[in-house]
């Protein structure tokens, strides 16, 4: 391009014709290779895929131009003849000889511009960014408009107008150069680099109203035209027909204009009208060119102010330079001119300022509408955004306040009068009119309008649901199937109405609507849409509270039961205990807790126990007063608050009521099962100043009752808490018994009935405290089983135990067994065989010295677990005793199944012998039991004569109680064993049976 360029100046400055000539042929170097040399550089550019040996092919591409420029340029013969030089005043110019190589080139240049611009445009296809597809077609664009130009100004005007006129090639080849100079430049086109998209100015069906109206400019200017070119010449014989031809060219211009408007594909309507209005302008000012269109040459600028407004600057730079082309070329054509101005020339002027008005305003109207669309979407996106930062901390609380401030926005920024929202209720299918927002003048709705059945207004409902969308421009034209809500709004006087969905998870949970009262008005797609922007609002609002309430649900109510947990019933309790405070009235907390509840997961398995706890729940909800609340403490435990007592003989009525909730079967899996429930009620302030110390002493009630037969209530009393207190006291002073030395044992004789000889001792742990003095086992055992310190208590019992009888056996005194008791605790560690056997080599007692007692509980559960672990004991030597028995349920075909090699009678039946044939029945037939299961028997709590005959009758083995010996101090069991060592018989003498009440 610069060789053709500078060479071509130099040829047209030239003082004579060979320099010319010359000149001449060395720009041919240019121009005939320039054409092939876009083409292959497009092709690369848009198409990065090709191989080595497809790049290689592409210089066949180049062969016609090799040709040309032999032909122009290297050949004199040839390239003297081709170059066909004339004079003029602006230099030396070339006309076209017109012969086969002329014609060679031509078709040349013109099949390589239109393949470079196919090549352009199937590029622009393919690119995904959009913006960078159009900075493609500009290319296509200017190669286009270079070629039409080239050829207008290179070979038609200088082969049809007398005087030849400039050669403007390499003018108008600066055109696709420059198009791709400003690609590259300032979008880095041929990187294929995503830009971000443009603002949309204008919509598709604005642009269409601007083109529409400057194709009527056209319509008007052709008639303009033909009305100053055939009125003053009609008297010429070819007036008529020249004025008709140029008023048809310029009617035919708009004529397509307005056609291209019809076409669907926005791309292809945009390009055409952009050529149609390119080539309007060298057409319409050419026609007029022997007037230097003087006059016409100003409609270009209607068009340049029109083409301002869009966004994308093609039109507006491409007429913008096709008309600075077009006057050059006027210029050259007509330097000077002298024309005379007469009225129609007036005329044509104040009509084309008539026309530039109207497309004028109707430009300025579109361009104020957008100036107020804008606004209105920033003041619109400022009302989101301040809605959007409201709703971040909505809660229940504040739900209902921050729906009527985002009401009061909606119904302000769309000038409505009305603005609303009606909740749906899917719990009975109705909804509710649950907020509004009124203008002034206008009459709120809101407590006037009940719940409505959904299928009060199906018409509604359905348009919601298949439309998502009501839209009632006038009330009085609803459609007949709609006569409900007609009516309805006739009430309310709505002329004209919007309302959109609020969508929940795909339902629809409510919907917002905008009413107009004083005025049908037409709501536009936009504003729908910002309606449905502030329905999303909504419905992440309601999303939020449905989490806080599930939230809320999870952390105050029970999962399984549906009523209050602990959390909430606090909260509830502590409220109530300061309003009976201002009041000076009593609360009372009930504990329940279901007798046996475990038998029912037994038996029924733990759905049914789900079920049970549900079913109580439900009764006792409904039992309850309105004031009262009745919560799931855990498990099959239950809470009730009662409030708002006058006095205490209400307290025994309401709980009366309450406990007859057990007195109907419930029906579980088709089955009547029967419950009953053990109740405590503390009340406030007697029993307690706070829930949690209520909570605890009617707990300590509930104990009471299941202590004195279950299947009632207790109420809480001041020996309960004293109790209570107690032994809390107890508990935590036992953590420091051991180490204060506390804790003793005391050994009980245990006597041979057949040899009266002392044939073992049962170790009995005493805790002397400092404060309470001896404190009984039945005390602080539980204490101790409840606070986990019973094993490291029961370890040293057995070491202190099995110590002392080694102990005296190295002394020379009676080998005797030392039994020991085992709690149901102890037992149930998995190492107790283990810890035993340790003991025993620690203190190195035989184990068949040592016998294991343990309660018949204890023998009655978890069978395989007990048979396992007393095959253990057995295997290591101990002997194992069932301690208290007939205290229990045993079943006979366990009992015989249980490694066991004695029976302890509980003393209970002992003492009731004299008194009771049931016991001496009893005690008679658990003797014969033992022995038939080939277990010897050992009956406790023997202190008379009497007992002592009946055993011996009943032929018991062994007794151990007050007739013969009290527990003792190890000391007071040496001396007694010393003294048995010393006496002549080995058997016990009369004195040393004597018996010991003390």
């Amino acid at each position: 391009m610069s060789i053709w360029a500078f060479s071509f100046a130099m040829s047209n400055s030239a003082s004579d014709i060979k320099s010319a000539i010359f000149w001449r042929r060395i720009s041919a170097i240019g121009w005939t290779s320039v054409y092939s040399l876009m083409l292959h550089f497009l092709i690369l550019i848009s198409n990065k895929k090709l191989n080595s040996k497809q790049t290689k092919l592409l210089g066949i591409l180049h062969l016609p131009a090799i040709i040309n420029m032999y032909i122009f340029s290297f050949s004199n013969k040839l390239a003297i003849t081709q170059h066909n030089l004339i004079k003029i005043d602006l230099g030396w110019t070339s006309r076209s000889i017109g012969n086969g190589l002329d014609m060679f080139f031509r078709l040349y240049y013109i099949s390589y511009i239109l393949m470079s611009i196919l090549v352009v445009w199937i590029w622009q296809r393919r690119i995904e960014d959009r913006q960078t597809a159009k900075r493609a077609k500009l290319i296509a664009y200017s190669l286009f408009a270079s070629g039409a130009l080239g050829t207008i100004t290179d070979i038609v005007m200088t082969s049809l107008l007398n005087k030849p006129m400039p050669q403007l090639g390499p003018i108008f080849i600066l055109l696709p150069a420059g198009s791709m100079y400003y690609a590259v430049r300032y979008f880095d086109i041929f990187k294929a680099k995503i830009s971000k998209k443009e603002e949309i100015i204008l919509t598709s069906e604005e642009k269409e109203n601007i083109f529409k109206n400057i194709s009527l400019g056209f319509y008007t200017a052709s008639l303009l035209t033909f009305l100053s070119e055939y009125i003053p010449y009609i008297d010429e014989e070819n007036a008529f027909k020249v004025a008709l031809l140029k008023a048809l060219i310029i009617c035919s211009i708009g004529i397509i204009i307005r056609l291209i408007q019809n076409i669907k594909k926005e791309n292809i309507k945009r390009n055409l009208t952009t050529i149609a209005l390119i080539l309007s302008v060298p057409i319409c000012l050419f026609m007029f060119v022997e007037y230097g269109s003087v006059t016409v040459w100003a409609f270009t600028m209607i068009l340049i102010a029109a083409a301002t407004i869009f966004s994308k600057r093609i039109l507006l730079v491409s007429i913008t330079i096709v008309s600075i082309i077009t006057q050059i070329l006027i210029w050259i054509v007509h330097p000077e001119i002298t024309l005379v101005v007469d009225k129609y020339d007036y005329i044509l002027r104040i009509g084309m300022l008539v026309v530039a008005f109207f497309i004028g305003l109707s430009t300025n109207k579109m361009y104020v509408s957008k100036i107020k669309d804008n606004k209105n979407k920033v003041e619109f996106q400022k009302i989101v955004s301040d809605i959007l930062f409201d709703f971040l901390d909505i809660n229940q609380e504040n739900f209902d306040w921050k729906i009527n401030n985002l009401l009061k926005e909606i119904g302000e920024f769309f000038h409505v009068d009305r603005t609303y929202l009606f909740t749906i209720n899917p719990d009975n299918d109705t909804m509710t009119y649950s907020n509004e927002w009124c203008n002034r003048g206008i009459n709120k709705e809101v407590g006037t309008i009940e719940e409505i059945p959904l299928d009060v207004f199906p018409w509604w409902i359905e348009e919601l649901e298949t439309k998502g969308i009501v839209y009632i421009e006038d009330v009085d034209e609803m459609p007949k199937e709609a006569r409900e809500e007609q009516e309805q709004l006739h009430r309310q006087e709505v002329k004209s109405l919007v309302s959109v969905p609020v969508m929940v998870n795909d339902k629809i949970k409510a919907f917002i609507g905008i009413d107009s009262v004083l005025e049908n008005k037409i709501w536009s797609t936009e504003n729908i849409e910002m309606l449905n922007i502030m329905a999303n609002i909504l419905s992440s609002g309601f999303m939020q509270i449905k989490a806080d309430k599930e939230i809320e649900y999870m952390a105050y109510y029970d999962n399984l039961t549906g009523i209050p947990n602990r959390f909430l019933f606090k909260d509830r309790v502590e409220n109530a205990i300061s309003l009976a405070e201002r009041n000076e009235r009593l609360v009372s907390i009930m504990f329940i807790d279901l007798d046996n509840f475990k038998s029912v997961n037994d038996t029924m398995g733990h759905d049914g126990g789900d079920y049970l706890l549900k079913e109580v729940s439900d009764r006792l909800s409904k039992r309850i007063r309105k004031t009262d609340t009745v919560s799931r403490f855990g498990g099959d435990e239950f809470i009730i608050l009662l409030n708002n007592i006058d006095n205490h003989n209400d307290i025994s009525k309401i709980a009366d009521n309450i406990m007859r909730v057990f007195s109907k079967p419930f029906i579980i899996n088709g089955q009547e099962v029967f419950i009953t429930a053990s109740g405590g009620i503390a009340t406030y302030p007697i029993d307690g100043e706070d829930s949690e110390s209520l909570v605890k002493n009617a707990d300590t009630a509930m104990y009471e009752a299941k202590d004195n037969g279950k299947n009632q209530y207790s109420l809480c009393t001041p020996d309960m808490k004293n109790e209570v207190e107690k032994n809390m006291k107890l508990s935590n002073d036992l953590y420091r018994a051991l180490e204060r030395n506390e804790l003793s044992i005391h050994y009980q004789p245990q006597i041979d009935l057949n040899s009266k000889e002392i044939t073992g001792l049962e170790a009995l742990l005493r805790w002397k405290h400092p404060k309470y003095g001896m404190i009984s086992p039945v005390v602080f055992i539980p204490l101790a089983e409840k606070n986990g310190l019973i094993n490291s208590i029961g370890k040293w019992v057995l070491k202190t135990a099995c110590r002392q009888n080694k102990k005296w056996q190295d002394m020379g005194l009676a080998h005797i067994k030392m039994a020991v008791n085992l709690s149901g605790i102890q037992f149930i560690n998995e190492n107790i065989a283990d810890d035993i056997e340790k003991i025993l080599k620690e203190s190195k007692l035989d184990p068949k010295y040592l016998e294991l007692e343990i309660t018949e509980n204890i023998a009655i559960k978890e069978t395989d677990f007990v048979i396992k672990v007393l095959e253990k004991l057995k295997k290591i030597g101990v002997s194992i005793a069932i301690d208290d028995f007939g205290t229990e349920y045993s079943s006979l075909s366990r009992l015989k199944n249980l490694p066991i090699d004695r029976i302890k009678i509980d003393m209970e039946f002992i003492q009731g012998i004299k008194k009771s044939p049931k016991d001496q029945a009893i005690t008679g037939v658990i003797i014969n039991l033992a022995k038939s299961l080939g277990m010897n028997v050992l009956a406790e709590g023997v202190e008379t004569a009497p007992q002592l005959d009946f055993l011996n009758q009943k032929m018991c083995d062994y007794v151990q109680g007050y007739y013969y010996y009290k527990p003792m101090t190890a000391e007071e069991v040496e001396e007694i064993l010393k003294k048995l060592k010393e006496s002549e018989k080995p058997s016990i003498t009369e004195k040393v049976l004597k018996p010991q009440y003390s």
